[in-house]
């Protein structure tokens, strides 16, 4: 189902959902990341983090177009969003908040997450994108997802992420919650800029099944 909202918006969830193989092209899978970073660097910035991060938690202004994507995704749910400081104790076993297909290994394991944990889930909604779908997709108990994120570095739908996300990757799970990742949106630039050059700010390089219904 599309959902689509008025102000001429739709979830981010359509996008596979338009795409007749189920995923999309890893340049777009990237500017999709790129654009998660963007909207959800701002509410770390102010001091929360956001630990609700899905496909239908965001939204892409119309007509899909790189510069919408990349730098107009709306968060439209904030319902388990927390402060967030950096001076803040993190060893305290927490109840779990979130969403069992896209946290991150620390989140299912009960433990305090930090921005980190944010940007964890955007490299597992790219690596769907890319992909198709996700290891874990069939499992819904959190103690099994959480040990299937172990071994996520062995699947193929890691080894398909572009080596800068895979090296992002490591270093966000070796971080801490205290710590506010760096280099973040220079892992997805750097990605972007290695498969498309500046081609890729062209409103043409849509992919034509990106066209909705009525327009």
């Amino acid at each position: 189902m599309i959902v689509k909202m008025p102000g001429q918006c739709v979830f981010l969830v359509s996008m596979r959902t338009l795409s007749p193989t189920g995923n999309v092209e890893t340049w777009l899978a990237l500017a999709v990341g790129l654009g998660l970073v963007n909207a959800l660097s701002p509410l770390h910035d102010k001091g929360f983090i956001h630990r609700y991060v899905t496909p239908w938690n965001f939204m892409v202004p119309m007509p899909f177009s790189m510069d919408n994507i990349v730098k107009r995704m709306v968060i439209m749910d904030l319902s388990l969003a927390t402060r967030w400081s950096p001076e803040m104790a993190y060893d305290a076993a927490v109840r779990f908040a979130g969403t069992v297909k896209y946290s991150s290994e620390r989140a299912l394991n009960r433990r305090t997450v930090g921005p980190a944990d944010d940007f964890i889930s955007v490299i597992f909604i790219v690596a769907e994108l890319i992909s198709g779908k996700l290891p874990w997709r069939a499992v819904s108990k959190i103690d099994k997802c959480a040990a299937m994120r172990e071994k996520f570095t062995e699947t193929d739908e890691f080894r398909r992420l572009p080596r800068e996300i895979r090296k992002l990757y490591g270093k966000l799970c070796d971080s801490s919650p205290s710590d506010k990742p760096e280099r973040v949106h220079e892992a997805f630039e750097s990605a972007l800029d290695r498969r498309t050059g500046s081609s890729l700010w062209s409103l043409s390089a849509m992919p034509a099944w990106l066209e909705m219904p009525g327009e």
